[in-house]
């Protein structure tokens, strides 16, 4: 009965060591699937934040904004010049901005020194835009547009300019534009010095779907500035000083011109001089109004058949 009792216990602790083997066993199986759900659910949550950052990301990338500025700012000092946007939060003072807005097409440039076709051209590029989408043009406190500085080939879908603080505005500067239809200068050039710097030849020539021009303050309107623009129909001005040779030759739809030659500029004389063949070919003029001239050139109106009065 003792040995069948021994033999009974000895059956007992094999039996209890083989269930803390299994319960070790059970343990080691358990925890590396414990660690793959955790590893799981880890790489989850990490693609979850990817996507909401994707999605957070992009709106912006959708289209070009409908309002866009670059400034260029220069220091105090003869150090660094720098660059930044207005989101940005610059500190500089601005000495050259350029703006685009999408929704009325409007291209706007101020404070440069020169503005020639290369730098038109970059300013658009920097804005997100091109030449071919701009309808309206603003440009102010520039010292001088260059010849040439909008071409027509690359300015298609110009319909107005609107120029302020000017000195020259160069030959050829907006020349043959297919779609221009109103021209703005105020301001440009230097009211009883040297007219010389101002408005040179052909700037605004053959633009032939030109409707209306409006001038004020200018110092020369120079030789055929704005011959054969054949839609323009009437013209008022105030405070040119001095008109070149054929401004106006060959308009042929222009009916009626209001010229007033008196500078409200401090140094101006008040009296502008007109230039030869300025009205030469326009062939619908039939109203003249001329103040503050000192003298009517040589065939001025040539080739004026309708002229009723002047």
């Amino acid at each position: 009965t003792s040995e069948t009792s021994q033999l009974k216990d000895q059956l007992s602790d094999k039996d209890a060591e083989a269930d803390e083997k299994t319960t070790e066993s059970g343990q080691q199986e358990s925890e590396p699937e414990d660690s793959q759900e955790s590893d799981a659910d880890e790489e989850s949550d990490a693609a979850g934040e990817l996507a909401s950052g994707k999605e957070d990301g992009g709106d912006g990338a959708e289209g070009q904004p409908a309002v866009a500025v670059l400034s260029l700012e220069t220091t105090d000092d003869a150090g660094d010049s720098g660059s930044t946007d207005a989101s940005e939060g610059g500190t500089g003072n601005p000495t050259v901005s350029a703006a685009w807005d999408a929704e009325t097409g409007t291209l706007t440039i101020r404070n440069i020194d020169s503005l020639d076709q290369t730098a038109a051209l970059n300013y658009v590029k920097e804005l997100g835009t091109k030449s071919a989408d701009v309808k309206a043009l603003v440009i102010a406190s520039v010292k001088e547009i260059a010849p040439y500085a909008f071409h027509q080939s690359l300015w298609t879908s110009l319909e107005t300019v609107e120029i302020e603080g000017v000195e020259t505005i160069g030959d050829h500067a907006f020349a043959g534009l297919p779609k221009l239809k109103a021209v703005t200068l105020r301001n440009i050039g230097s009211i009883g010095t040297d007219p010389e710097a101002s408005l040179k030849g052909n700037s605004f020539a053959e633009c032939r779907a030109v409707t209306k021009i409006s001038m004020e303050n200018v110092g020369l309107v120079g030789a055929e500035t704005f011959r054969q623009c054949n839609a323009l129909t009437s013209l008022e001005m105030k405070g040119v000083e001095a008109f070149g040779r054929s401004a106006f030759s060959f308009c042929t739809s222009l009916k009626s011109v209001v010229l007033d030659g008196a500078s409200t500029e401090v140094g101006g004389d008040g009296i502008g001089s007109l230039g030869k063949t300025m009205f030469y070919g326009c062939t619908d003029l039939e109203s003249v109004e001329l103040k503050n001239f000192e003298s009517i050139p040589i065939q001025m109106f040539s080739k004026c058949s309708a002229l009723k009065s002047a």
